[in-house]
C-alpha cells in the first residue's frame, strides 16, 4: 500500500542529520549512531548517539491541509580516555568541542538539506564527568562490569526540531 502522506519527519530528520555529521572533518573517527551505540563501540574514544525524541503534532490552519510537528531530538556524547591517555578537563573539553560541531552544522543548514523547517540546539544541557566505564564481559553480554582505567565524559542536549508537513 502506498504511503499516502508523511506522518513524521524524524526518521528522515535522524538520517539525514547522521549523514551530513558523518561528512564534517572534525567528525572523522567518532562513532555516529541513531539510538544507543552498538555493544563495543560505548568503549570506544568518541561517539554520538541521537537517543529518543520527544515532541508533539497538531492539524495547522486552513482545513487540515498540514501538520506542524515539534519535537525535541536527545543527543549524547561520550569521549572515553584511558587513564595516562587524558584527563577529565581534556575529555570535557573535547565532549563539547564536539557539540560546537553539530552546532556549526545547525547553523550552516537549520534545515538539514530540507529534511524539517528548523533544527537548533536548544534548552537543558547535562555533562558528567565519569570515572570508570561499565561493559559487558566479553562472554557473557548480561554481565556488566566496572573498568575503573577509564574516563568519561557524557554531554546531553537537545535539538528543538519543527516541520509542517502537507497533506494533499
Amino acid at each position: 500500500m502506498p504511503n499516502l502522506y508523511q506522518i513524521s519527519s524524524v526518521p528522515a530528520f535522524q538520517d539525514a542529520l547522521k549523514a551530513v555529521l558523518q561528512t564534517r572533518p572534525n567528525l572523522s573517527g567518532v562513532s555516529i549512531s541513531i539510538g544507543p551505540p552498538a555493544p563495543g563501540i560505548a568503549q570506544e574514544s568518541k561517539w554520538i548517539s541521537l537517543l529518543e525524541v520527544t515532541g508533539q503534532e497538531a492539524w495547522a490552519a486552513m482545513g487540515r491541509l498540514s501538520v506542524e510537528e515539534t519535537y525535541n531530538q536527545k543527543v549524547c556524547i561520550s569521549v572515553v580516555a584511558r587513564d595516562g591517555e587524558s584527563d577529565a578537563v581534556n575529555t570535557r573539553n573535547i565532549a563539547y568541542n564536539l557539540r560546537s560541531e553539530i552546532a556549526e552544522q545547525l547553523r550552516i543548514d537549520a534545515t538539514i538539506g530540507g529534511a524539517v523547517w528548523q533544527a537548533q540546539i536548544r534548552g537543558k544541557v547535562e555533562f558528567f564527568p565519569r570515572l570508570g566505564i561499565q561493559s559487558a564481559d566479553a562472554t557473557d553480554y548480561n554481565k556488566m562490569v566496572t573498568d575503573m582505567s577509564y574516563r568519561e565524559a557524557c554531554l546531553y542536549f537537545d535539538i528543538f526540531v519543527r516541520n509542517r508537513m502537507l497533506h494533499n
